[in-house]
């Protein structure tokens, strides 16, 4: 089953890269870099970032506490 995933998941992510052009090496590496001499600092991106990291970690918060839900294993309440 792990095999069968791990298949899908490839065939879906060289799929994604096709769609998209990157397996065309002039696309790829005529790509626009960012100089990295420069200093200035995008606020946009900064909380855009911000927003990606929490919300992600948001999720996995979640996901743990389904996870411990769904095993029944709860911390003992010390009321």
């Amino acid at each position: 089953m792990y095999a069968l995933a791990s298949l899908l998941s490839g065939l879906v992510f060289g799929l994604g890269l096709m769609i998209s052009g990157m397996v065309n090496p002039a696309k790829v590496i005529g790509a626009p870099m960012p100089d990295p001499a420069r200093r200035k600092f995008d606020l946009r991106c900064l909380f855009g970032s911000l927003a990606f990291g929490v919300g992600w970690g948001m999720a996995l918060f979640e996901l743990v506490e389904r996870m411990r839900d769904a095993r029944g294993s709860h911390s003992p309440s010390k009321d």
